[in-house]
């Protein structure tokens, strides 16, 4: 009985402690995502900013050829 009695002991103790193991985990996970891509944006937007300015630069160039060396 006592080999029996400590394997559901064991069995309850795991059950009730699983699903906060779980639950941490996924807010672990759902954090390292929002992480990610809130980085991924600013790049994104830096990169948008950057061939903004550099077009514009492109509006003050003459000829086709000026914009082909430019670009």
């Amino acid at each position: 009985m006592d080999s029996s009695s400590g394997i559901l002991n064991l069995f309850k103790e795991f059950t009730e402690v699983l699903p906060t193991k779980l639950i941490s985990r996924n807010t672990e996970m759902r954090k390292e995502i929002v992480d990610v891509v809130s980085e991924l944006s600013d790049e994104l937007a830096r990169g948008l900013e950057l061939g903004i300015i550099r077009l514009q630069g492109a509006n003050q160039l003459d000829s086709e050829a000026e914009l082909i060396a430019y670009l």
